[in-house]
């Protein structure tokens, strides 16, 4: 369970402490999941790269992080991408994000979340908006410059009193979401100035004044723009939080009626919860002093329960601990300038604030300059410490933790976004169990249909043909029995073909596959930061390159006037993208349900013969024979008869009567089609056509008496698995033929590297040639010390 303590607080007299009161257990600790992105900018051609931390609340168990995030490309209520990644290394993740070349110009969310954080809404999931450019298309116009302003209020402790000492904060915003300056007076309803006041950091401040039984009140800017202040309680309760001297000064004022029990005034942070005082008056105005050794760093949450447990007002204050500013990253290079496709070496240097080294590890972006406008508002201490923690959108949360801004300057602003944004990542008053549980291994799960009465035994066999594995489950009893194959590798494409019989091998069954299930995507929130205008000057995009495996693999450009189909699952070890008339889709299938396979390809594409056995492409080949006098004189004609070439689920079914594998099936279970004539089937060594099958995917949820009918104990499923590793290409230019290429070099990022280890000495040493343009490069650091300190580094050389 979370860490509980029981204190004694001094303030005019000693209260009685009685027992802590809530927590979560270590069975729902929440995990916390950050991404470090290249850029927040992209063009069609490109990937997005990222590399993710995830750790656990501090109560926590050590070491069961999970092992597998989700990443996603949202478009409003739409997922338009998606990546499973299995971590690399306890905590970390790395990989990439495909973007489909049917999207548009404009900003989207890219989410990433665990399994166990579906467990919660999806806003404590990890979000940030990118951009992105399509090919051909013009940047996004800047924001619009506006007049208007919102003007929000938001007394301390939720509300505030008549004759009472009153902190009523408020935030200033224009129509973009930023934060706006603005400064004026604070006015009575007789028009009477009370006081001048003035925003500060992100349009945020407060007013302090002692409010009046039934005076109504506004706050007047442009001299004539007026907003009025909520007005005063006569009922409930208020926490104040004021810190003087080391010592927090924590005042409760309230009329609390019509509740029996005691009241509770609780303190809480991500790891521990503390009972301060407890007590049954009606009206309460009391102050305690609260030493800054009994306060947490971090967030803090001062909690006013009535005597049924409802939180009357809360408080959020935040600490800063040493730790926060305890971490330097110098940066150096071996050169101060450098020219096209010249070899850069930089050293990372990690360590406290005495030079002591630390070891740790970090990602790292180089990029072209013209792009440190577009990077995340977020980094992964402001990220972890804070973003992760409050409700709605932070602007500028690197701010709070910019070393270059005094100390005590950074500690009044972070007062005020705690009084106006609330603490969303813990609540009080929740009894949630886990629904979902933390994911560290895969399986496939579903039911098994059967079609007798009488209970009996069953066996399920899981074949995957690419990795020439099996796996076998045994299940007993009858209607349907739901199965689970555990702890299987899945990577990415890979099929599975399910099979079921029972003891006596008879096969009048249905087998069907759960939904896989994500999180609800539901709409989001776009903001517009202010970093989000169009570049300077024109950004000229190149495709981003990766390497699997060893082969160096990009983009393939594709001609104008062809339509292409990229096929979502594993089709066969060649085929990577087909020309969309190859393809027949589900949709495009269903009409004819009742057609058996064979029969619906004849007449589908021309060409091909059935035998009622084998599968036939019917080629002429006309041979000239002579030509005299620019005549021919005989022409020899004659009718190949090779057999196709059939594939189900990427699998190759040869030798005597590969297409035997279709008898009993029909339309109905076929997912989607892929037919190749003459030429088309060069690479699979061939001119007898080839015909490539994914069966169809049954889901528990869509059985109906239909489904029923069909005997499906054979199906494939190709479940999301993780994502294949894969380097980023970073070319080299160490021999004169590569240095003097005619090829450009237009990278827009120069180096990425999600992951990079410092030695004991706390240093990393990492390596790339520039591009052809070197005006200026962006670099940026995101990492972590073995002992969990956040570090950053921004940097623009030469």
């Amino acid at each position: 369970m979370n860490k509980i303590r029981v204190v004694i607080i001094l303030e005019f007299f000693i209260f009685s402490i009685f027992s802590t009161f809530f927590c979560y257990g270590s069975s729902y600790s929440p995990e916390k999941l950050y991404l470090h992105l290249d850029r927040n900018y992209y063009s069609l051609d490109e990937v997005i790269l990222f590399s993710g931390y995830l750790e656990e609340a501090p109560s926590g168990a050590i070491g069961q992080e999970s092992r597998f995030i989700y990443v996603e490309l949202l478009d409003n209520e739409e997922a338009v991408s998606r990546a499973k990644i299995k971590s690399d290394f306890v905590g970390r993740f790395s990989g990439y994000l495909d973007l489909p070349d049917t999207l548009s110009s404009g900003l989207y969310t890219l989410r990433a979340y665990t399994r166990w954080q579906m467990n919660r809404p999806p806003e404590y999931m990890f979000n940030t908006t990118v951009r992105i450019c399509g090919v051909g298309e013009e940047p996004l116009p800047a924001p619009s410059e506006s007049d208007d302003i919102d003007v929000t209020f938001y007394p301390e402790g939720g509300r505030y009193f008549a004759g009472r000492r009153s902190v009523v904060g408020f935030k200033a915003m224009n129509s973009d979401g930023a934060g706006a300056d603005i400064k004026g007076c604070l006015t009575d309803n007789a028009g009477d100035t009370l006081q001048f006041f003035e925003s500060g950091f992100d349009g945020m401040g407060t007013l302090t004044f002692i409010p009046q039984e039934g005076e109504t009140y506004y706050l007047i800017i442009n001299d004539s723009t007026r907003y009025e202040l909520p007005k005063t309680s006569s009922e409930g309760a208020a926490v104040n939080v004021m810190h003087r001297s080391g010592t927090y000064f924590i005042s409760i004022f309230g009329r609390i009626t019509g509740n029996n029990g005691p009241r509770k005034l609780l303190i809480g942070n991500s790891s521990e919860e503390t009972l301060l005082a407890e007590f049954t008056d009606e009206t309460v105005s009391r102050t305690l002093r609260l030493p800054d050794s009994l306060v947490s760093p971090g967030i803090n949450r001062i909690i006013l329960l009535d005597g049924s447990e409802n939180i009357l007002s809360d408080r959020l204050f935040y600490k800063y601990s040493e730790e926060d500013d305890n971490v330097n990253v110098s940066l150096s290079f071996d050169k101060k300038s450098y020219s096209p496709r010249e070899r850069v070496i930089a050293k990372v240097t990690v360590s406290d604030s005495t030079g002591k080294p630390l070891q740790g590890d970090f990602s790292i972006a180089v990029l072209k300059g013209v792009f440190g406008s577009y990077q995340q508002e977020d980094n992964i201490g402001s990220y972890m410490r804070l973003s992760s923690e409050l409700k709605g959108h932070i602007n500028s949360p690197k701010y709070y933790f910019d070393k270059s801004v005094p100390l005590g300057v950074r500690s009044h602003d972070m007062d005020m976004l705690m009084m106006i944004q609330g603490w969303r990542y813990y609540d009080i008053s929740s009894d949630e169990t886990a629904v979902y549980e933390k994911e560290l291994s895969q399986g496939i799960s579903g039911i098994l249909e059967t079609w007798g009465k009488k209970p009996n035994d069953y066996i399920i066999t899981a074949f995957c043909p690419t990795l020439q594995t099996a796996s076998f489950i045994d299940v007993s009893g009858a209607g349907e029995i739901p199965f689970e194959l555990k702890d299987i590798d899945i990577p990415d494409s890979t099929t599975f073909i399910l099979s079921a019989t029972d003891s006596k091998g008879k096969n009048r069954l249905s087998l069907f596959v759960d939904d896989e299930i994500f999180a609800p995507e539901g709409e989001y929130q776009v903001s517009l930061p202010k970093s989000y205008i169009s570049p300077k000057k024109p950004v000229d995009y190149s495709a981003t390159i990766l390497q699997f495996e060893g082969e160096t693999l990009s983009p393939a450009t594709v001609e104008a006037k062809r339509s292409f189909y990229w096929p979502k699952e594993y089709v066969s070890p060649f085929s990577t993208v087909f020309e969309r008339r190859q393809v027949r889709t589900r949709e495009e299938l269903k009409v004819y349900d009742f057609m058996d396979i064979p029969g619906y390809i004849i007449a589908n594409f021309p060409g091909f013969a059935w035998d009622g056995r084998v599968m036939y492409s019917n080629r002429t080949n006309s041979i000239r024979n002579a030509v005299s006098h620019g005549k021919i004189e005989g022409i020899k004609t004659t009718i190949s008869r090779t057999p196709t070439k059939l594939y189900i689920d990427g699998q190759l079914y040869d030798g005597d009567g590969p297409w035997d594998q279709l008898r009993g099936l029909n339309i109905s279970n076929v997912q989607t089609l892929y037919v190749l004539r003459g030429p088309e089937a060069a690479l699979y060594n061939t001119d007898g056509g080839v015909v490539l099958i994914t069966l169809r995917h049954f889901s528990s949820s869509e059985i109906n008496e239909a489904d029923k009918r069909i005997s499906l104990n054979r199906i494939s499923t190709v479940p999301l698995g993780y994502q294949k590793p894969a380097r980023f290409y970073s070319p080299k230019y160490d021999t004169k033929s590569s240095l003097n290429s005619s090829i450009p070099d237009k990278r827009n990022t120069i180096f990425w590297s999600p992951m990079i280890i410092t030695d004991p000495s706390g240093c990393a040493e990492i390596e790339f040639y520039t591009g052809d343009d070197t005006e200026d490069l962006y670099l940026r650091i995101e990492g972590r010390t073995a002992g969990e300190k956040y570090f950053s580094k921004e940097n623009v050389t030469y």
